[in-house]
């Protein structure tokens, strides 16, 4: 995962933790409105309109004969007959009294705090209790006026009842209180820790997604920067630092593929100014020989042995001078010719080539053309020294008896072929294919470790590898890939 998507992903969960902290609060808010504040309100405006209705039945009781209203069970009082005035301030309360009633009768919490019944019965006493006061104010019996201040009073008696039960309901929102800052603690806490755990989680992650990575790369960059090119930098997962890991990792092996391919080229270079020397010494007794023959043929008679002799000696210095002409072009690969040529031919040319040393050593060569190429680019004479090099160590490794086979094949999508050299030798060791083409290393104690090396060097110059693998079964395989069309006539 890239880091920007990890980031986003700890910016999302940083947002849905604020969201759900923000949610909590909201939400408990409206718990505590719910549970503790509208109930609250409820219950102080059902006290209070019963007070008010309380406080006109304790007017209108005064009106009237029997108990005082705030002296329950003292001797009536008993009042003069009715007359008018008495009627007109009862009235006048009796106004008072259903406003307060049906003020109380409009809150929503009262018949849920006082219960149906309760509230059913509070509005039909004050209807009685009015219906025998204005009865005791037409008659003016006494029985009946006491009557009425007891009907009265009851009310009275039923309003505080109703009182201590809507103020039971307030101690039971007063415990709920004590749970709500329980929970509201426990919400804080929960917060609070839910924000160190994601503050931890954020410093946990940064330190894996980026300081310890970049920690990584500076390691690498000190270790290259100091030539230890062999050095690698930790990859783990596909983000950016990663792959600039990645990338630091690919730097350093091409570093150190340069390096061996710039030492390959200056030792390949050392052997072929070695070589020049070497030839050009070898080439003047050389020529002293042939001029020295060929007097002692003008000198000699037709019928004379020495002649055959001599005609001999002059073939082989010709010869010599042919390989040293061959070793001095394979030593100095640096311009490969390419051009179209024909691949069977020149293939069976070098198999044919080696025959003599297969032959000798009891060794087969086996050449497959079946799915061979017709034609491709390639420069034959030095590509043909690389060939020449590969079968012959081939064969030189092969035990008697066995076959090697040369198989040319082209590639499926027409880009490039490929030559592969098999053998039943003893193989080569894991640890040593890549070194084999490296010059002057050889596992031969006759060898000069420069085949493989300018087999490599040439393959590079055709734009194409050469590499090494284990047969089935036993010996070795030599794959050179090179491609079908050059880019440059010239390299």
């Amino acid at each position: 995962m890239r880091l920007q998507r990890k980031f986003a992903v700890l910016a999302l969960m940083s947002g849905l933790a604020a969201t759900f902290g923000l949610g909590a609060a909201f939400a408990f808010g409206e718990f505590v409105d719910r549970q503790l504040t509208r109930p609250y309100k409820e219950t102080t405006g059902v006290l209070l309109a019963l007070a008010d209705v309380k406080h006109m039945v304790g007017e209108l009781t005064r009106t009237l004969p029997g108990p005082g209203r705030d002296e329950p069970g003292i001797t009536a009082i008993v009042l003069p007959d009715p007359d008018s005035q008495s009627v007109l301030v009862y009235d006048e309360h009796t106004r008072v009294l259903h406003g307060a009633v049906e003020h109380l009768r409009a809150l929503p919490a009262f018949e849920r705090l006082c219960g149906v019944s309760t509230a059913r019965n509070l509005l039909l006493r004050i209807d009685a209790a009015e219906a025998i006061a204005y009865e005791w104010f037409d008659t003016g019996d006494s029985k009946t006026g006491i009557d009425a201040g007891f009907h009265h009073y009851e009310i009275h008696e039923i309003i505080e009842r109703i009182e201590s039960r809507v103020l039971a309901e307030s101690e039971e929102v007063i415990a709920l209180s004590g749970t709500l800052r329980a929970l509201h603690r426990l919400i804080v806490g929960s917060g609070i820790g839910a924000v160190i755990l994601l503050a931890l989680l954020t410093v946990m992650l940064i330190r894996r997604w980026v300081v310890r990575p970049v920690a990584s790369l500076r390691v690498a960059a000190s270790e290259i920067a100091k030539g230890h090119y062999e050095y690698r930098a930790p990859v783990a997962g596909s983000d950016e630092l990663s792959l600039l890991a990645r990338e630091v990792n690919e730097m350093a092996g091409r570093i150190v593929t340069m390096q061996e391919e710039a030492v390959s080229r200056e030792r390949l270079a050392s052997v072929g100014e070695m070589v020049r020397r070497i030839a050009h010494n070898i080439r003047n007794p050389l020529a002293g020989i042939r001029g020295t023959a060929e007097l002692s043929i003008r000198r000699a008679g037709e019928q004379d042995r020495i002649v055959a002799d001599q005609r001999e000696i002059i073939a082989a210095v010709d010869q010599f001078n042919t390989w040293i002409t061959e070793l001095l072009r394979t030593t100095t690969p640096a311009k490969v010719l390419i051009a179209l040529h024909d691949v069977g031919p020149w293939l069976t040319g070098q198999a044919e080539a080696i025959h003599p040393l297969a032959s000798m050593r009891g060794v087969t060569l086996h050449l497959d053309l079946g799915r061979a190429p017709e034609a491709v680019f390639f420069d034959p004479v030095h590509l043909g020294h690389a060939m020449s090099a590969v079968i012959t160590n081939a064969v030189q490794v092969a035990p008697g008896g066995s076959e090697v086979e040369i198989e040319c094949v082209a590639g499926q999508d027409d880009d490039w072929w490929v030559v592969r050299v098999s053998d039943r030798g003893p193989g080569i060791p894991l640890d040593l294919r890549e070194s084999i083409f490296r010059p002057y290393f050889t596992t031969k104690p006759d060898g000069t470790g420069i085949g493989l090396a300018v087999a490599r060097e040439v393959a590079l110059k055709h734009g194409g590898s050469i590499g090494v693998l284990e047969r089935e079964g036993g010996g070795m395989t030599f794959e050179f890939r090179l491609p079908m069309r050059a880019e440059t006539p010239e390299w």
